[in-house]
């Protein structure tokens, strides 16, 4: 198993923990929530920029139509401790709504799906938030 893919392994053994575990106490203002990353990789030649944007204006807008944070950062992993992987990413904050988490891995799904040899993983985590 590469690093790339026991780090996912990792993440997804950790990562219901986590979820489950709500905030002690927001500090004044914000309230409790759960966002949710869903960071896309892989290990074939990557996907276009314009690929990238195309999937987000099909996939991603279309399930939560405000405004979301999409980004690309880096993983490390692969071809050494320090070598740079480029991935994407997109952070939602759940709200509580029926099928929020559905559309979620809907997005992970379509990914893995249009570009068949990637990866994508889902993060949930709990969050203090502020609109």
């Amino acid at each position: 198993m590469t690093s790339l893919k026991l780090a996912f392994a990792l993440v997804l053994v950790a990562a219901p923990a986590l979820a489950k575990t709500a905030p002690a106490a927001c500090p004044a203002n914000l309230r409790p929530a759960t966002s949710a990353e869903i960071v896309f990789s892989g290990d074939g030649p990557g996907v276009s920029y314009a690929d990238w944007r195309a999937f987000v204006d099909s996939e991603v807008a279309p399930r939560f139509p405000g405004s979301l944070p999409v980004s690309d950062v880096y993983q490390a992993g692969g071809k050494g401790p320090f070598a740079r992987q480029p991935a994407r990413a997109v952070l939602v904050v759940l709200t509580g709504a029926e099928r929020e988490r559905d559309k979620v891995h809907a997005i992970r799904d379509a990914y893995r799906d249009r570009f068949r040899h990637q990866q994508a993983v889902v993060l949930e985590s709990p969050a203090c938030v502020g609109f």
